[in-house]
């Protein structure tokens, strides 16, 4: 560990500098950009960060160095532009934002790069070294960088924690948040200060180009783990300040390496990993959810014909394997799978000559027959369907009744005894085991 602390260049305090306020810088991007992820706005931290390379490059050719303070301040004045511009062009126009920021980060864009090329053919010094803020370049950036740029992050964090509770009440309930006395006009207007802010904080280490991915990219990811702001704003926070130290550390590995690029890879690659295991959206966890609701689904069916079954010959008969089959059309696969699931839970028993429900297995099955039961009389008292159209909808509805559901379809029907086709309707009474 430390041969390889040695080989990347972390015995030197300035790399320490250059690791630990790329981590800040990134997870303060990223807490701004969770508020701009949940308010839709995703595209306008990409117009921004495109939006401001006129700044950058006006502030080299005016201030003749690249100096941290003035590259920022020009990043700034230009990012306010941009949100401007893109408000205007909405407002006089009546295009839709996205057009409007298309047609923004276009301009702005091609007028820095103009201005980049004019640079490079000037002779100035250090005019090459501005080719770095495209695609960022952390092992250029020096102490003194680095504390201008974090002290615009601790200002933008200041502001993000006092409008904490105004932020989180238009982000997800404008009309809410207009009745509590919160303006979502000056909540937007903030926002679009802090993204600039956010944006600007991260050129040199990240690169114009690619921050938008910086800004976005932990906000999605850490959507897929938690519905919880706090907890979005920890991981998003967390998932930015890791990538950064690692594309950092990579680049730091490779001659003339960009940052920016390598951070977005890590990025890449948490979100894949997110895409397939995270706890809420993940595609395991969805394939997973899916697989065990058609299970539970394939074993109610079952309940329910072998209660069906019980109805027609009575409480201590025993149903063979061919009488349950004809019964629910299962294939023999299945169903030998789902009794043997059935059989585990103690719900069907197997006895000589066949198979009968338990006690706990009766009051299953009794509860799903009377909620289709209910539900097919609900259809056809209540929606006035016929009753040949019924039956495939009950089928599709016993399965996600609720009890509060239950409840209020027993207080609309009037607790009836029989269904549509005359069948009872079983209430619960004492299993019999």
């Amino acid at each position: 560990m430390y041969a390889l602390w040695n080989t990347l260049g972390l015995d030197e305090p300035n790399m320490r500098w250059v690791l630990f306020g790329t981590a800040f810088l990134s997870a303060v991007s990223a807490w701004v950009g969770t508020f701009t992820y949940l308010q839709k706005k995703s595209l306008l931290g990409d117009a921004i960060a495109h939006g401001i390379l006129p700044g950058v490059a006006g502030s080299f050719l005016l201030s003749g160095q690249k100096n941290a303070a003035y590259i920022m301040i020009g990043a700034l004045v230009w990012g306010f532009l941009t949100v401007l511009a893109i408000e205007w062009i909405t407002r006089k126009s009546h295009l839709k934002p996205s057009t409007a920021m298309a047609i923004v980060l276009s301009a702005f864009f091609g007028l820095g790069m103009m201005l980049l090329t004019q640079i490079q053919n000037s002779g100035l010094p250090d005019a090459s070294g501005l080719q770095s803020f495209l695609f960022g370049q952390a092992a250029s950036l020096l102490p003194s960088d680095i504390l201008v740029y974090s002290i615009f992050a601790l200002v933008a964090l200041i502001v993000l924690l006092a409008l904490y509770r105004s932020l989180t009440f238009v982000s997800f309930d404008k009309a809410g948040a207009q009745s509590m006395g919160f303006s979502p006009q000056t909540s937007g207007t903030v926002l679009s200060i802090l993204v600039v802010i956010a944006t600007a904080i991260g050129i040199q280490s990240i690169g114009l180009i690619l921050m938008a991915a910086l800004l976005i990219t932990p906000a999605a990811i850490a959507r897929m783990w938690s519905q919880r702001l706090w907890t979005m704003l920890m991981l998003a926070g967390g998932i930015a300040a890791v990538s950064a130290i690692s594309g950092s550390l990579i680049s730091f590995s490779g001659k003339s390496m960009p940052t920016g690029p390598w951070i977005v890879m890590v990025l890449f690659f948490i979100f894949g990993f997110s895409v397939l295991f995270s706890t809420h959206r993940g595609l395991v966890q969805r394939a997973f959810q899916k697989r065990k609701n058609r299970q539970i689904i394939q074993r109610e069916n079952l309940l329910k014909a072998l209660y069906h079954l019980r109805e027609q010959k009575g409480e201590q008969a025993e149903f063979t394997f061919e009488e349950i089959q004809k019964k629910r059309m299962f294939s023999e696969n299945d169903l030998q799978r789902i009794l043997g699931m059935l059989k585990r839970k103690k719900w069907v028993l197997q006895g000589k000559n066949g198979w009968t429900l338990s006690g706990e297995g009766l009051n299953e099955g009794r509860r799903i027959t009377r909620l289709h039961r209910l539900w097919e009389l609900y259809l056809s008292q209540k929606m006035r369907l016929k009753e040949d159209h019924i039956h495939p909808i009950a089928e599709s509805m016993e399965h996600i009744i609720t009890e509060d559901l239950e409840a209020q379809l027993l207080h609309e029907l009037d607790y009836p005894e029989l269904d549509p086709h005359q069948k009872r309707i079983p209430y619960d009474t004492p299993a019999k085991s």
